[in-house]
């Protein structure tokens, strides 16, 4: 049960997060200046998970957030959470992308 409700903590952080970064919202003039600014693809793909893929942001924001709950003391749990979360955060993200049209 403790996984299940990880990864949902996980998929709402991370599509929060992706909404941040959206067109108009708070975060957009650090996307859009790092969208701009890497154009090595190298690059570009490690930094994936910290800004440009929502369904990659649980490989690295997941481990952020369960280490900011405290939650890091069984690391098969924080594994098994962050995979899990990555469903969860697809199925939100095409939701909400679904309501805004």
């Amino acid at each position: 049960m403790n996984i299940l409700v990880n990864a949902l903590i996980i998929a709402l952080f991370n599509n929060g997060l992706k909404l941040l970064l959206s067109d108009g919202m708070l975060l957009n003039n650090i996307y859009e200046y790092l969208n701009n600014r890497i154009t090595n693809d190298t690059v570009r793909y490690w930094m994936k998970p910290l800004i440009f893929c929502v369904v990659c942001f649980s490989s690295f924001w997941g481990i952020v957030v369960l280490a900011l709950l405290g939650n890091l003391h069984n690391i098969n749990e924080v594994i098994l959470s962050c995979i899990c979360a990555i469903p969860l955060t697809l199925f939100i993200f095409l939701v909400n992308d679904n309501l805004n049209r």
